[in-house]
C-alpha cells in the first residue's frame, strides 16, 4: 500500500485545498486518487519516485507538485 492512498483514506471532515506531503512523488495510481479525492490542490514530496507518470495526471487533474526542498531554498 501507498501512503498517499493511506493519507486519503483516513482524510477526515470535508475540507478542499488540502496539501498533502510525501516522501516520494505519488505513482500514477496515487497521482489519480490524489485527483479523484477532488480534496488535494498541492503534493509535496521528498524525491521523485522511479518513475515520473504521476506528474501528467497531478498537471492535468489541477494539482501542483513540488519538491519540499524548493520550497525551503
Amino acid at each position: 500500500c501507498h501512503s498517499e492512498a493511506n493519507a486519503l483514506v483516513k482524510l477526515r471532515g470535508h475540507g478542499e485545498g488540502l496539501i498533502l506531503m510525501t516522501g516520494t512523488s505519488p505513482c500514477e495510481h496515487c497521482a489519480g486518487l490524489i485527483v479523484n479525492s477532488r480534496r488535494v490542490s498541492h503534493v509535496l514530496y521528498g524525491k521523485t519516485y522511479r518513475e515520473g507518470t504521476g506528474f501528467g495526471l497531478l498537471k492535468d487533474g489541477g494539482v501542483s507538485a513540488r519538491l519540499m526542498q524548493e520550497i525551503l531554498e
